[in-house]
């Protein structure tokens, strides 16, 4: 990479565009950014920033408690001078409160924010630079601009552990950097906790297409309130068409003021949403799977509708048997038998299911069903590059573990036709290797049970000291690990008001 200045223009020729990166290492401007003036940080944000880094490093406690020491004493000379002087009592207040908690054990750390602006103008670039360099001046907070082959070198350092924001001293290495909210088909989520910045998610790439999306843990942590939040912000941005997908009625009872015209599949109704992938890509017998086990002559009498023939001799068990578990899986055969391909359309710009009226084998068998309707109706259809359609299943486990081939099927065709899968399920063993690999995001929520932790971490290659935080996440409390990021980020999820219902999530509005 060459750098030019032009102006205070920095160009890179490797990039095609200008970049630069607006640092601010000091420790009272990086409290009040981390911990106090949200408001600041959101309008810097607000300007045009690509992306923000935090770089940290633990220092030695004697030597951060000394510097911290000179400062408050200096800062107690010029305000017994001049006490109107609220910005000096502010620095005042924040230094002290940093020496409380070394003095409590807490490490002290070297830290800096970078906010990195990018763009194909240069005079863009210069103009951003100047307002946030202006904005951070007016709240009395230094900075220094860094562009060209600096910039790059901001980039090269190892990521360390979580920052503790609140004990943050002076600049030094690479922490993480997340992409801001740069996509039209970002859903905001929460803040991190190591930096109080918003954390978002992208549920389509424009290189890579849909990005698949995976909501883990057990029972109370919250994966109700973010699958309700995550639906309530889709729906509230127009972001894209929607289906829901809801097993137990949870889900939709937290969204009973955001949803209406909600489909209750019941025997009949799943009848006609089998109907619906009769002859499609995806066999029969691969949908009926997900709720009875099958042997390969039974998923041939299924494929082959020779299910549908009257009993022949009494040598014939497989046509019986077949017709046994077709029943306990809540289909009337009769009905399945005599429809025409065709059943249930798609249509709608909200669908929502609500599979609570089946026994828990047609569950598993209607999840299926709803799932390969889709797939069929849009291979058929023929969608465009710019179709969206975003398909939240609950308990997704019900067509994962015995459904494999469709569960296969779908997570890697739906990339492909612009839909993206929001799955949430309870135990990391419900997922199979092919679907893990085809999740763009991941959002674990926390718990104390070694063996879940032990999978989380072998899946997502978590490091002992991330498995060992994971241990201890607090209700609402999640981490997330992108797929092409190294390290997970904890972030606090943010729900919506209006998707907390108490009646389902319990008092503590997570559920």
């Amino acid at each position: 990479m060459r750098r030019r200045r032009n102006g205070g223009k920095c160009y890179s020729s490797s990039l095609g565009e200008c970049i630069a990166a607006v640092i601010v290492d000091n420790v009272e401007c990086l409290s009040s950014l981390v911990d106090g003036s949200q408001e600041l940080l959101e309008h810097i944000l607000s300007l045009g920033v690509r992306s923000v880094l935090l770089q940290a490093e633990t220092i030695d406690t004697v030597k951060a408690a000394k510097r911290i020491e000179s400062k408050l004493l200096t800062y107690k000379v010029i305000l017994e001078k001049h006490p109107e002087n609220k910005t000096v009592e502010a620095r005042l207040r924040i230094l002290s409160r940093l020496y409380e908690r070394i003095t409590e054990g807490h490490a002290p750390l070297k830290a800096r924010y970078v906010f990195f602006v990018k763009s194909k103008n240069c005079g863009d670039v210069d103009e951003k630079v100047a307002t946030i360099t202006s904005l951070l001046k007016v709240h009395g907070c230094s900075s220094k601009l860094v562009c060209g082959d600096d910039v790059i070198k901001i980039l090269l350092g190892k990521p360390v552990e979580y920052v503790d924001s609140k004990t943050a001293i002076e600049p030094m290495q690479y922490l993480s950097w997340r992409f801001r909210n740069d996509s039209e088909f970002s859903l905001y989520i929460g803040k991190e906790v190591a930096t109080g910045l918003p954390a978002y998610i992208s549920l389509w790439n424009p290189k890579s297409g849909a990005s698949h999306v995976l909501v883990l843990g057990p029972t109370g942590k919250g994966k109700t309130t973010l699958l309700a939040t995550l639906v309530a912000r889709i729906i509230a941005l127009d972001l894209a068409a929607l289906t829901i997908v809801d097993p137990k009625g949870d889900l939709i009872n937290a969204l009973e003021s955001l949803v209406d015209n909600i489909i209750v599949v019941d025997e009949d109704m799943l009848v006609d949403i089998l109907c619906g992938v009769k002859s499609s890509r995806i066999p029969l017998c691969g949908i009926v799977g997900a709720g009875v086990e099958l042997s390969r002559a039974e998923c041939r009498l299924i494929d082959t509708n020779s299910f549908c023939r009257e009993h022949g001799s009494n040598k014939d068990i497989y046509l019986s048997s077949t017709r046994v578990k077709l029943h306990f899986a809540g289909i009337d055969i009769e009905k399945l038998c005599k429809c025409d391909e065709g059943g249930t359309p798609i249509d709608g710009k909200v669908l929502v299911y609500d599979l609570s009226k089946l026994n828990d084998i047609a569950k598993n068998v209607g999840l299926a069903a709803i799932l390969a309707l889709h797939y069929n109706h849009y291979l058929r259809l023929g969608v465009s590059s710019e179709f969206r359609r975003v398909i939240v299943v609950d308990e997704a486990w019900r067509f994962s573990q015995r459904a494999k081939m469709l569960a296969d099927v779908i997570v890697k065709e739906f990339r492909s036709l612009g839909i993206s899968l929001i799955l949430s399920t309870q135990d990391p063993a419900d997922v199979s290797e092919s679907i893990w690999n085809n999740i763009g995001i991941a959002i674990v929520f926390g718990s104390h049970d070694k063996e879940y932790v032990r999978r989380v971490q072998r899946l997502l290659k978590l490091s002992e000291e991330e498995a060992e935080k994971l241990r201890w996440l607090g209700v609402g409390e999640a981490m997330i690990k992108l797929q092409h990021s190294p390290r997970p980020t904890r972030v606090y999820i943010e729900a919506e008001p209006e998707t907390v219902n108490r009646r389902v999530l319990g008092a503590s509005g997570l559920g």
